[in-house]
């Protein structure tokens, strides 16, 4: 009878065991970056797609109407271009309940939720907490602001590099008589297409549909789609759905403190931030654009296309 042969199997020594983990480890780390890349991909083309809708949203108004609506008004119903394209983005039954005669849409605005937060005005990027319909930290007398991270494009504020001469814009006391002084908020801007009382037909925009920003990104902080001249409906300094511009992408605003309404454009998106184009194209604007071509491409009649890149 033949003895029993001895089993060779054995297990992973210690060493063995820290050396796969460790190459383990060191394939997640490797893989994570591109998992992470991909997913950013992804909410960057999504919030191109939602750039395209509302610049397409702002043609079809600017072809049904004869010109593109409002960016905000600072007397009547003083609500968003946001607001008024809401048929458009296939909103019809949330713009049923604004109350178009009333300042601000006020009893609307009393009764919406999360529940009724808009999609498209939302960039996946940005953080969850931030995509949302209302924000507490704005409730005054129970008003709500509705946030929204694309805003319209009011124009720039400075010199146009091509003629020299100031671009055109208003001092907040200009459009409201309760802001003067201290409360100035950097004004707004009327070069562009989106700007409060704005009414600019597409045959205004001399410098081209295709070379003219309509939208842009500004996630850096939340600001109301329902509202268009004042933030909270009670801050009538500050505009909400329009900003101006006068600083680089994505520009830190610690460095010259509160800019109001000329707070810079700028996203989560690495390296950059999207636009959209009057003519419903999307374009990403990258951290390192100069501030003259951005001021180019905000103007609607500046006369700077040589400067476009």
């Amino acid at each position: 009878m033949n003895a029993a042969r001895p089993s060779t199997r054995r297990g992973l020594t210690l060493v063995e065991l820290l050396v796969v983990i460790a190459i383990i480890a060191l394939l997640v780390g490797l893989l994570l970056p591109a998992v992470h890349g991909v997913r950013e991909a992804a909410r960057r083309t999504q919030c191109g797609n939602n750039l395209k809708q509302l610049s397409l949203a702002l043609l079809a108004h600017e072809a049904n109407f004869g010109a593109l609506p409002s960016g905000g008004s600072k007397a009547g119903h003083q609500l968003s271009w946001h607001a008024v394209i809401l048929p458009r983005i296939e909103q019809q039954s949330l713009s049923d309940r604004i109350d178009w005669q009333t300042t601000g849409g006020l009893p609307v605005n009393r009764t919406l939720s999360r529940d009724h937060a808009v999609v498209a005005f939302f960039c996946p990027s940005n953080p969850a907490d931030t995509q949302r319909g209302v924000f507490a930290s704005s409730v005054v007398a129970g008003v709500h602001c509705l946030t929204q991270h694309y805003n319209g494009i009011a124009g720039p504020v400075g010199t146009n590099p091509a003629s020299g001469q100031p671009y055109p814009w208003l001092s907040s006391a200009a459009y409201h008589s309760s802001c003067s002084g201290g409360s100035d908020r950097r004004g707004v801007a009327t070069g562009g297409v989106l700007f409060i009382d704005s009414q600019v037909r597409a045959a205004a925009i001399r410098d081209g549909l295709s070379n003219t920003l309509a939208i842009g990104e500004r996630t850096m902080g939340e600001t109301s789609w329902l509202a268009g001249s004042s933030h909270s409906l009670t801050w009538p300094c500050d505009t909400a759905s329009v900003k101006n511009v006068e600083y680089e992408i994505n520009f830190v605003e610690a460095v010259v403190g509160v800019a109001g309404n000329s707070r810079p454009f700028g996203s989560r998106h690495p390296g950059g931030a999207q636009s959209a184009m009057c003519d419903g194209s999307v374009r990403f604007l990258d951290d390192s654009t100069p501030v003259a071509v951005l001021f180019s491409l905000a103007s609607r009649a500046g006369r700077e296309v040589a400067l476009l890149p």
